[in-house]
């Protein structure tokens, strides 16, 4: 799912240029699936977007956009014709009624650009969660953009300048948090908002199309409620992600969120492969719980056990797969080598923690939230995802690197202040989506197509109305996995 270019490895990417004096360069379009250009009446041809590698999903609509990723129409809001004929310049059929590009009601976990010929306007965004990375630098009348930071480093003429910030962040917390990036002028595209870019005046606005910041608790539910209701609702999440699809892949843990998603497969009838290898913690127990419930569901399954020397063999490897956002989960390069070579639908379990409270949602987290008492959080916050990474820089930065890292949690608490969902809001913002979700469709993404059911929009817009008391107190996840996982509860889970 990747093609070689004089030594680089170049996975499936979305990328282009435009602006006054941008020109597409012949070896942008070797290795593309689908090329756009943008033309506009006076000043001719301003740009390009391009789709490079083997894409495993993507959408176009001729001379109007291009779509990485799985994507589609919810089904009770149907695209109009008019939208899905391409060659023809946009018009109000292709807008929200807000003014916004059509695409941004897709579902699913992606990332476009959407060209308005008309106006000489660029429309670039992702999905409604961001968890689909896409990267853009404005600078010298141009906007440069790439679902690959890598990709605008190697196509600049310029130099870029290091974010000391967010290499501290990285140290200190194994990854940016917010929409930096480990360079001043790149930015990822921030959650639930999409970029205008005007060619003409060559200025760029940040616009909102989404916000879950909104979504808050229903205090009258109870936890009667949310068990009868919970089951049913993931269940119909599931058969949306899986899409008529009879075999699928899933990488099996002894965790909540793989198990959950493999009985539920088993129950909708889909053939599953799974795979297992060792974390980096080491757990065996994971392992041995992963093959027990992969017995119980009569899985395909296949392990991997993972090299003593698995740091030397992957960490390298892993962090230039996700262009050293983030150093969580080497571990996971180790699947590639058993994942068939076709193409299926590959179950993650991303976001189960973040919308039903697992490890998003600690307990003692939630006591100090609840109590407002933010300093004592950023000191217990920080405690719990520090590394000890600085060891390896001159002691005499340590200090300086402590103190960036905090500052910038910090900035991000502030945001969230006084929200009841604030904790989950947080984990979703930063660990989530800037480590988890590069992890997941920075490696596995290149060579599967990835579906992420508990980031269903129905499901997950509904959890959030689940009282984070709940969560916490009353266990809602455990409860929920003693209900789905059925005949497998006999084995214990590990995480």
């Amino acid at each position: 799912m990747m093609v070689e270019q004089k030594g680089v490895v170049i996975m499936s990417i979305l990328c282009g240029v435009i602006g006054h004096q941008t020109k597409q360069e012949e070896d942008h379009t070797i290795y593309a699936q689908a090329n756009l250009q943008f033309n506009d009446a006076e000043l001719g041809i301003v740009g390009y977007a391009t789709i490079q590698g083997k894409s495993l999903e993507h959408s176009i609509i001729p001379g109007k956009a291009l779509v990485l990723g799985n994507n589609f129409f919810p089904r009770e809001k149907p695209i109009s014709n008019h939208a899905l004929n391409g060659g023809t310049p946009a018009s109000a059929d292709d807008y929200t009624t807000e003014g916004l590009p059509l695409i941004t009601r897709r579902d699913g976990v992606y990332a476009f650009v959407f060209w308005d010929q008309d106006q000489a306007l660029l429309w670039i965004g992702t999905d409604r969660y961001g968890l689909r990375p896409f990267y853009y630098c404005h600078r010298d009348g141009a906007l440069a953009f790439a679902t690959e930071s890598d990709w605008l480093v190697r196509h600049s003429v310029k130099k870029f300048s290091v974010n000391y910030s967010a290499v501290c962040q990285y140290i200190c917390l194994r990854h940016p948090f917010g929409d930096e990036t480990l360079f001043q002028e790149i930015r990822r595209l921030p959650q639930g908002r999409v970029l205008r870019y005007s060619v003409k005046e060559d200025q760029l606005r940040s616009v909102p199309h989404f916000s879950y910041l909104s979504f808050r608790p229903e205090p009258s539910l109870t936890v009667e409620q949310v068990l009868a209701e919970a089951p049913a609702r993931f269940m119909a999440a599931l058969n949306r992600q899986v899409n008529g699809a009879k075999k699928a892949l899933l990488p099996l843990s002894g965790g909540y969120d793989s198990r959950i998603i493999a009985c539920g497969l088993n129950l909708l009838g889909v053939e599953l492969m799974t795979y297992t290898t060792h974390k980096d913690y080491g757990w065996t127990t994971d392992t041995v719980a992963a093959a027990e419930v992969a017995k119980l569901l009569g899985t395909d399954h296949h392990y991997q056990s993972l090299p003593r020397n698995y740091l030397a063999c992957y960490h390298q490897r892993k962090c230039r797969l996700v262009n050293f956002e983030t150093s969580y989960h080497p571990w996971v390069v180790n699947l590639l080598t058993m994942l068939p070579e076709n193409p299926l639908p590959c179950f993650d379990g991303l976001g189960g923690d973040a919308c039903l409270g697992g490890s998003e949602v600690l307990p003692q987290f939630w006591r100090l939230w609840r109590k407002e008492d933010y300093r004592q959080l950023l000191t217990v916050y920080f405690r719990w995802y520090k590394t000890h990474f600085e060891q390896l820089i001159t002691a005499k930065y340590h200090a300086t690197i402590k103190q960036l890292a905090h500052k910038k949690i910090r900035s991000e608490l502030n945001k969230l202040k006084g929200n009841p969902n604030g904790l989950i809001y947080l984990g979703l913002r930063n660990f989530t989506r800037r480590a988890i979700a590069l992890s997941t469709f920075g490696i596995i993404g290149h060579q599967q197509s990835v579906r992420t059911p508990f980031f269903d929009p129905q499901f997950f817009e509904w959890t959030l109305s689940i009282p984070v008391r709940l969560k916490v107190q009353s266990k809602i996840y455990d409860q929920i996995f003693r209900i789905v996982s059925d005949k497998t509860a006999v084995v214990p889970n590990t995480h």
